[in-house]
């Protein structure tokens, strides 16, 4: 068989290149200096609003927690869960109404209780169910379609391509589960893997504040328990670290890290919260530092950082300051302005409110519109064309 020049070098070309699992496993992780960040940006620099709901209030729909919110068909699918009284709501995006509910809490089959976690999957909503160590299915007008025993908690969870799943199990052992973090199943529900162990002597653990697995960017992501370290899950169920963030003199000692921890043992120390996106060149995460909860952005192209309460003031400043923040599409995140952030502002920062009715007339008429007794504002934001966090 002859092989002419230019199909020879076509060949040559690819079998020099690097195995995509090796080459991506060998990827240095990105470096984020939390107390180096970027000076004279202002948030409007990086951000602009591209939309925002405001949900209706009243005594039907009691809305006590948004513990995640899911985008699809413009519709919001809100886990409440914050308290013993758990719901999945439907929202209409444009208008704020609630549309429906999905499932019920309670002791039947076909019901939750323990709800730990919801995503939206192949059209149907899949919750993990703690009581039943179970990820229960739902369609989208809230009939159960289905039950697949995991055996574990269960306090969050992802699909991954395959329709396998992975489980996140943060400290609560069970014989199924063992000290493992993250269980992968098939999609009929058998145990194929388990990955990222921990040390028999810190289960029993709880926090809802630190270590999670989430979607975002095409990517399923894992921070573990007050780690300083992201890392991806590969659709081979491999964990690859890919943010390591430095705290500096405020990261907590190595030795502390390897007990049994409480959110009293980290009080004094820097961590990163249950709130990551990867959108982009971009990453938006949480942390906890001074004992304070604030938002940050990093640009993987410059290497930078900015912290939103370090960003110079302008209309956006304070509306970014708190929130959660949920991954909406590849291109926005959400974040969620509670009832009394809102009330705070308008008491202490109506000069900085009149600054955004000047942009944004339309979400300062709905945000002087809220009171104490209201349901959460979502804003949505995008990144601007062209923007970065500091120069390469």
């Amino acid at each position: 068989m002859s092989v002419t020049m230019p199909a020879f070098l076509a060949l040559l070309f690819c079998f020099c290149l690097p195995d995509g699992n090796n080459y991506r496993e060998g990827l240095v992780p990105k470096t984020i200096l939390v107390e180096h960040t970027e000076q004279n940006i202002m948030l409007s620099d990086v951000f602009v609003l591209s939309g925002f709901t405001l949900m209706e209030t009243g005594r039907k729909y009691p809305l006590r927690g948004m513990n995640k919110i899911l985008f699809e068909d413009e519709n919001l699918y809100i886990l409440d869960n914050g308290t013993d009284f758990q719901n999945i709501w439907v929202v209409d995006e444009k208008t704020g109404r609630f549309t429906g509910r999905i499932g019920e809490q309670g002791s039947t089959p076909d019901a939750y209780e323990g709800l730990n976690d919801i995503v939206l999957h192949d059209g149907r909503i899949a919750c993990s169910v703690a009581a039943k160590m179970s990820v229960v299915h739902y369609d989208k007008t809230g009939n159960a379609t289905g039950t697949m025993k995991t055996g574990i908690f269960g306090e969050e969870l992802e699909y991954m391509p395959g329709d396998r799943l992975v489980v996140y199990n943060e400290y609560n052992a069970t014989p199924v589960s063992g000290n493992y973090h993250l269980l992968f199943y098939d999609r009929k529900g058998n145990l194929t893997k388990k990955a990222f162990p921990y040390a028999a002597k810190q289960d029993g653990n709880g926090f809802a504040f630190t270590g999670s697995i989430s979607n975002s960017n095409g990517t399923v992501w894992f921070n573990p328990p007050f780690s300083d370290t992201v890392y991806e899950i590969t659709s081979a169920g491999r964990t690859i670290p890919r943010f390591v963030y430095d705290f500096g003199s405020s990261a907590i000692p190595a030795t502390l890290r390897e007990e049994k921890l409480s959110g009293w043992d980290t009080h004094d120390y820097a961590y990163v919260n249950e709130n990551f996106i990867s959108l982009g060149r971009f990453v938006l995460f949480g942390y906890f530092s001074n004992r304070r909860i604030k938002l940050g952005v990093f640009d993987e192209f410059t290497g930078k950082f900015l912290a939103f309460q370090d960003a110079e003031r302008d209309h956006l400043y304070e509306l970014l300051q708190l929130g959660d923040i949920f991954p909406k599409d590849n291109h926005t995140f959400a974040l969620v302005l509670r009832p009394s952030r809102i009330e705070y502002l308008k008491q202490h920062y109506i000069d900085d409110l009149e600054s955004v009715g000047k942009v944004y007339p339309k979400l300062a008429e709905a945000i002087w519109s809220m009171d104490s007794g209201s349901n959460p504002l979502i804003l949505y934001l995008s990144f601007l064309p062209g923007a970065s966090i500091g120069d390469q």
